[in-house]
């Protein structure tokens, strides 16, 4: 059976830990379980999803409340945010075949989206659509 809590705070180790309240001054220490290759700890007051694990009085956390971002059925967008829970930065797969990355502020760079479309053979903000690698320094 599974009930929802709200994650309190995090501590990252091998795997990630979470110290979260599922009753009014219970606060038990969980395991975040989440797709492969997903390395997304929930930020403070989010709230999530616990399951008990086979009657060892251990719990999981098997996913966290997600709030709309705007995408369609289909499409998938990977969204970070502040500890305010504010979005800074956002990977939108789109239905059509496009990829958009963008910033939550405008003034980090221009333009604050830039849309690759590899169907068009065109370009979007001065980058060859197709593949686009990037790399950091």
């Amino acid at each position: 059976m599974g009930r929802i809590g709200r994650w309190i705070s995090t501590k990252i180790q091998t795997y990630i830990i979470g110290i979260i309240e599922s009753r009014i001054n219970e606060k038990i220490q969980v395991m975040l379980y989440g797709p492969s290759g997903d390395d997304s700890p929930p930020i403070k007051d989010d709230r999530i999803l616990i399951i008990s694990i086979d009657g060892t009085g251990k719990h999981a956390v098997s996913g966290v409340l997600s709030k709309s971002q705007g995408a369609s059925p289909g499409e998938k967008k990977l969204y970070s945010r502040d500890s305010t829970g504010t979005v800074k930065a956002t990977i939108y797969l789109k239905n059509d075949g496009s990829i958009e990355f963008g910033t939550g502020d405008a003034s980090s760079w221009a333009p604050n989206i830039l849309t690759i479309d590899p169907f068009s053979g065109a370009t979007h903000g001065g980058i060859p659509a197709g593949i686009i690698k990037l790399k950091g320094s």
